[in-house]
């Protein structure tokens, strides 16, 4: 694993494309949260597919977005969007030791807006856990991009047992949030 990136906003640990940090959980510990904020009109929503082993979503209820808060089992809830002081704020907490009764083992959080990511001001995906406080996550800067996975969160098992990790990736999509949920499986409407 990569030692962690100084983040370009400020002086909090960042974590880089490709890079991989393990997440230690306890039953006790609180959920791992993932708070996005901006400043100004731009709307960013968080989302957050359910994947299976193959890294495909199962059903379409394997979306967790703004119209469906609540995975099937409610390992992963999002928060409505708050503001307060210009800046917007929506969280998606994922309580990892239950996320496996849900038959996940794989989640892709997700960003998007109606404009290219690069021009919402004061951008921000963090993560928050009880070993891991404010860790910065990667956005793409490419233009025209409006929708990104920014995190994959994963449980590698091996002979020593089994373990919940996060990758950054910052991997965008200009097609926005449909042309990202087609890529994992989910059915959209023209």
């Amino acid at each position: 694993m990569a030692a962690l990136a100084t983040s370009q906003q400020d002086s909090r640990p960042g974590l880089r494309p490709g890079e991989v940090v393990e997440l230690q959980t306890a039953p006790s510990d609180p959920p791992v949260a993932f708070p996005v904020s901006a400043r100004g009109e731009e709307e960013v929503d968080l989302n957050v597919l359910l994947l299976d082993r193959s890294g495909r979503t199962r059903t379409d209820q394997d979306f967790v977005l703004y119209n469906a808060p609540v995975s099937p089992k409610g390992a992963v809830r999002l928060a409505a969007p708050t503001i307060a002081d210009g800046e917007r704020r929506q969280t998606v907490t994922i309580d990892l030791t239950s996320l496996v009764s849900e038959g996940v083992e794989r989640l892709a959080v997700i960003i998007s807006s109606q404009i290219p990511l690069a021009a919402v001001p004061a951008l921000r995906v963090d993560l928050t856990s009880a070993t891991l406080p404010g860790l910065v996550l990667p956005i793409p800067a490419e233009p025209g991009v409006a929708a990104a996975v920014i995190t994959e969160v994963y449980l590698r098992s091996d002979a020593d047992g089994s373990q919940w990790r996060l990758r950054g990736l910052g991997q965008g999509w200009v097609e926005g949030l449909a042309g990202v949920a087609r890529e994992y499986g989910v059915h959209v409407d023209d």
